[in-house]
């Protein structure tokens, strides 16, 4: 039986995006870099026949004095803020932004946890919000990392026993949520309890860290409604199902929690949490590649690095210009990069590249998006 040239296209096509990433037949153009600053080039790719408006930022890992940093959309709390008010808020003396793009999913709806975040960010060694998905970090030594990581995060009870814990979220059934000052001056509860909680002896509630053990005093308690968050404090909520837990809590009760992971981040300094993984030891993930996968074309974002680089990749979407990319076909190009580790980033009407103090692609909202987290390049100034 002879096939159809449309069909045997479609047939190669099949092919090559279910082969290892080492085998998929690279179709894009190469690069031609434009220096930023040493260290730090930029460039554009299009390819007219789909077509493809593909942005490229790249970091010479070797370079001295260039740091991957992410950030909050509300600044010091969560928020909501576009990605250039997120890279020039992070300014800071010595240090000057230089390349910025969307970070990691967050809750777009309108309510109590619109902008906050629905995976892992670590903000300076700061844990703001618990890992759901696979993670992006930066460690201490400036080493990168990609893997699926889980919260393991657990309260313990007065009387010995534990329940999950979630981080700057709203409580669900059985899990109690703790809400630290990062989430901004208040919050809206619905129905439920808090409980403010204090350090031992009187001391400001610590900034929290992952991967770390905690010891906290209960205080105050507080009726549903709009409730302020204490600077120095923080409050821990329950569904309505535990309210009687936190009902039982004495004034000066200890509990115990940690923010364990099923990876150690403790010396994280920077991550951040979208996905689905992309590359793995320069494989690419088979989920991505077998037929039935998600074909649909969307504007992407993507963080992909090796030994020696690093790339900040975005690809417009959605236009007449551009028409997206599909996780095989984003897999494709981060190959051909050179990538041998990759994570896909929150993409759509979020997908937004800041280079230099400018926008430089489209993206398909028209506008430039708010969104709750950012990736940023900064530079030691000399």
């Amino acid at each position: 039986m002879s096939l159809a040239p449309s069909h045997l296209a479609a047939l190669v096509l099949l092919l090559r995006l279910s082969a290892p990433a080492a085998e998929i037949v690279a179709v894009f153009p190469a690069p031609q870099y434009t220096a930023l600053k040493p260290g730090l080039d930029f460039a554009q790719i299009h390819v007219e026949s789909v077509p493809w408006r593909i942005h490229l930022v790249r970091l010479d890992r070797r370079q001295p004095g260039l740091q991957l940093r992410s950030t909050l959309g509300g600044g010091e709390v969560i928020g909501l803020a576009t990605v250039p008010a997120q890279a020039r808020a992070c300014a800071a003396p010595g240090w000057t932004p230089l390349a910025a793009v969307n970070g990691g999913y967050f809750r777009e709806a309108r309510g109590p946890e619109r902008g906050t975040l629905a995976g892992l960010l670590i903000l300076d060694g700061e844990l703001l919000s618990r890992p759901a998905n696979t993670s992006f970090w930066v460690d201490a030594t400036n080493g990168l990392h990609i893997a699926v990581v889980h919260a393991k995060m657990e309260i313990t009870w007065p009387d010995g026993t534990t329940s999950p814990l979630g981080l700057n979220e709203l409580p669900a059934t059985n899990r109690p949520a703790l809400i630290t000052p990062r989430y901004g001056s208040q919050i809206q509860v619905a129905d439920g309890l808090a409980v403010e909680l204090r350090a031992p002896g009187g001391k400001p509630f610590p900034a929290l860290r992952a991967s770390s053990n905690y010891t906290a005093v209960a205080g105050a308690h507080h009726a549903a409604g709009r409730i302020a968050i204490p600077r120095a404090a923080a409050l821990l909520l329950a569904h309505p199902a535990q309210r009687a837990r936190l009902e039982a809590l004495a004034d000066g009760a200890i509990l115990r929690f940690t923010t364990a992971c099923s990876h150690d981040l403790s010396s994280a300094r920077t991550a951040l949490g979208a996905g689905p993984t992309l590359l793995t030891g320069g494989v690419a993930n088979p989920s991505l590649l077998r037929p039935g996968a998600d074909a649909r074309r969307n504007p992407r974002t993507a963080v992909g690095f090796n030994d020696r680089y690093c790339f900040l990749v975005v690809v417009d979407g959605r236009g007449l210009r551009s028409a997206g990319m599909n996780y095989a076909e984003l897999t494709r190009l981060l190959t051909q990069l050179g990538c041998t580790e990759a994570i896909n980033l929150d993409g759509g009407t979020s997908t937004t590249l800041w280079v230099n103090g400018d926008v430089v692609n489209s993206p398909s909202g028209w506008l430039t998006p708010a969104v709750a987290d950012a990736l940023v390049i900064l530079r030691r100034d000399e």
